[in-house]
């Protein structure tokens, strides 16, 4: 499989050793250099294991938060020449198959994944899902399916100039807000609901009143 080549893979990874053994001989489908691993200090071994399969990462020593390793990576791709991004969980819950779907084709647009079916979603992440896809609907006047789905491609040149400035995985939100206020299009596309063994990285009530105190902020935003 291909992916243009001015297109790049970015995968925020933290403590993520169990999964990325069996993710990683997905990713030999595609080339290697289209891929950047950004290993959000982690404390297992991510980082070795990245390297065995020789893959291009980048290291932080101190885990930082989704947002920042994002930021990272985006950085990474335009120093090198990319100007489309395709972002994607290393936990195994973002099929590598599906990457082509991401992948630009000439609109100005956010691809955003898309789980239509929530049945085997844990309770408290689908009520979560929910009330966040409504407020950011709301806010930016465009239908929001998934407003935490981390399977996305978009144009870097948005991603920068949406100057996004949350460290962690509510980037994902204020990226969607500011994308729909500069006019930029959503379209989705469905993926399956899969969960696995994985650890969710959130904590679900206080990241959902940092979600809606970042809602009300952005009100703020031009």
């Amino acid at each position: 499989m291909k992916i243009k080549e001015r297109s790049q893979i970015i995968i925020p990874v933290f403590n993520e050793e169990r999964s990325l053994e069996n993710l990683i001989p997905f990713l030999n489908n595609y080339s290697k250099s289209e891929f950047i691993f950004i290993n959000d200090g982690s404390m297992d071994k991510t980082k070795e294991i990245i390297k065995k399969y020789h893959f291009n990462s980048i290291d932080i020593e101190k885990n930082r938060g989704k947002g920042n390793a994002i930021s990272l990576g985006t950085k990474y791709a335009v120093e090198h020449g990319k100007n489309w991004i395709i972002t994607m969980d290393g936990d195994l819950q973002h099929p590598p198959e599906l990457i082509p779907q991401f992948d630009d084709d000439g609109k100005i647009e956010i691809k955003l994944g898309w789980r239509k079916n929530w049945e085997t979603m844990p309770l408290f992440r689908k009520l979560s899902n929910m009330l966040t896809s409504l407020l950011l609907s709301i806010r930016s006047n465009s239908l929001i399916k998934d407003s935490q789905c981390g399977y996305r491609g978009f144009p870097a040149e948005i991603y920068l100039k949406c100057n996004n400035l949350e460290p962690g995985f509510h980037m994902e939100s204020e990226f969607l807000i500011k994308a729909c206020i500069l006019g930029i299009t959503i379209n989705h596309i469905e993926i399956p609901t899969i969960y696995n063994e994985s650890k969710s990285s959130m904590n679900y009530v206080p990241d959902l009143m940092k979600f809606i105190i970042l809602w009300i902020k952005s009100f703020l935003w031009t």
